[in-house]
């Protein structure tokens, strides 16, 4: 048999690309597998990164017990990466997906069902703690989910006139005392809400802003000056936003004052805040025939919830889950 010398430098270059390949996917290899759905896996890579937001909100809260309610978190999670997992793989099953298009229809519908503008939309998001890649994540698993009920469901929900006069009876102040105002915020972080002196520090801080504003300063020169928030360059500019879209703590602050004064220091989870409200919108009253499609499609939806609690507990039952996450 007749040998031939490979020169030195291809052998080099193989191994240094197999080395690089084989490093890559080693990695993956070890990336410990927490759960098995059916043909699927579920790595500790992939709940670690949804669990991050959680386990940051956990860290930062004062808890009497954070190894356990962190512990219950992570099971919670995995719990909706099974979930999450059944429903892709039914889906693919039934040959179900969801256009761009479509994504973008829902988030333009919602924006206009809450007078939201886009820099609005954006505190919203914010307040959320998630992306606008994430929100459009969300949105498509929500509407495959519910064509997968929809096509799974087969007795047809119905909505009597009579449930729907009910619940806007059981309502009616949802209906008739909304405001939209026009708010403006300055934001200062606060890296660790158990540092004491850290949030002395910050505090300070905004309260030397918010004395400065009292005496006669501009709040967007302030915002833009002071804010670390995204919409610190538009003088801390969040558009109108309707007041059921806000945290109690902020309503309750907005709804103290009247227009063109500003909210005492507020202590809220992005950080201290200061809200400057440029006007307040009274949004006219919901009469039954205005509401009457919206609560009927609320209702539907609040049913096909149940249904989906039922399904999906049903494929569970069928499906071959193995949990492998120690705790």
């Amino acid at each position: 048999m007749k040998y031939y010398k490979i020169p030195i430098i291809i052998i080099l270059a193989a191994l240094s690309i197999g080395f690089a390949f084989g490093k890559a996917n080693a990695q993956k290899l070890l990336d410990k597998v927490v759960a098995v759905v059916n043909n699927d896996i579920i790595t500790l890579y992939e709940l670690n990164k949804v669990l991050k937001p959680f386990s940051e909100k956990i860290e930062k809260q004062n808890l009497p017990n954070k190894e356990k309610a962190m512990a219950n978190a992570k099971r919670q999670t995995l719990e909706r990466l099974i979930e999450k997992t059944l429903i892709n793989q039914e889906a693919v099953k039934l040959n179900i997906s969801v256009e761009k298009s479509r994504v973008d229809s829902s988030i333009v519908e919602f924006k206009k069902r809450n007078n939201l503008t886009d820099t609005g939309f954006k505190e919203f998001l914010r307040r959320q703690d998630i992306t606008y890649q994430e929100y459009r994540a969300q949105i498509k698993e929500y509407i495959i989910r519910n064509l997968l009920l929809k096509h799974e469901v087969r007795s047809k929900v119905v909505i009597t006139k009579e449930e729907i006069t009910e619940h806007y009876n059981k309502n009616i102040d949802k209906y008739s005392e909304k405001k939209r105002y026009h708010l403006y915020n300055i934001v200062m972080r606060i890296k660790n809400f158990e540092d004491d002196k850290e949030k002395e520090k910050v505090y300070n801080k905004i309260d030397g802003v918010y004395n400065k504003i009292k005496n006669g300063a501009s709040f967007t020169d302030m915002a833009v000056r002071y804010s670390e928030a995204s919409n610190a360059s538009s003088g801390g500019d969040l558009g109108e936003i309707s007041s059921d879209l806000l945290s109690d703590k902020i309503k309750n602050a907005v709804s103290k004052i009247k227009p063109l004064e500003i909210t005492p220091v507020i202590e809220t989870e992005q950080g201290l805040q200061i809200f400057y409200l440029k006007e307040i919108e009274e949004l006219k009253i919901e009469t039954f025939e205005d509401i009457a499609s919206v609560i009927e499609a609320e209702l539907y939806q609040q049913r096909l919830e149940k249904k989906f609690d039922t399904w999906i507990a049903d494929l569970k039952k069928k499906a071959y889950i193995k949990i492998t996450l120690e705790d």
